[in-house]
């Protein structure tokens, strides 16, 4: 269930790197800014982070769901709530958020024998 919730945090996480967090009045540099637009020349390295989140957290997610070693189950488990917990911003909140469920809910799996 844990890497349900992951996969369905990457979505929203992209998301939120493509709606605009700002609107200015000045257009001469466009008229928004986002994650992956910043509108600026140097802004672009700060698109590395959430690219980095979505391409570790899709096979941590997946090897959640498809491994059954505790070993593996734990690292993946750690992946999805560090990346939950630093994944912080307006809409990345959400998807941050959900990116964190879904490591609890495989945290609170590894403690129960099945």
């Amino acid at each position: 269930m844990g890497g349900v919730f992951g996969l369905a945090a990457l979505p929203v996480i992209l998301a939120g790197c493509v709606l605009p967090f700002i609107n200015w009045t000045d257009t001469s540099n466009g008229a928004t800014a986002s994650i992956f637009n910043p509108g600026f020349a140097g802004g672009y390295w700060y698109s590395v982070e959430p690219v980095e989140v979505v391409v570790l957290a899709i096979p941590a997610a997946i090897l959640l769901m498809a491994l059954k070693n505790r070993t593996a189950r734990a690292l993946s488990t750690g992946v999805l709530i560090a990346f939950g917990l630093q994944t912080i911003g307006m809409v990345g909140l959400i998807g941050g958020a959900i990116l964190f469920t879904g490591g609890a809910v495989a945290l609170g799996s590894l403690f129960t024998r099945a």
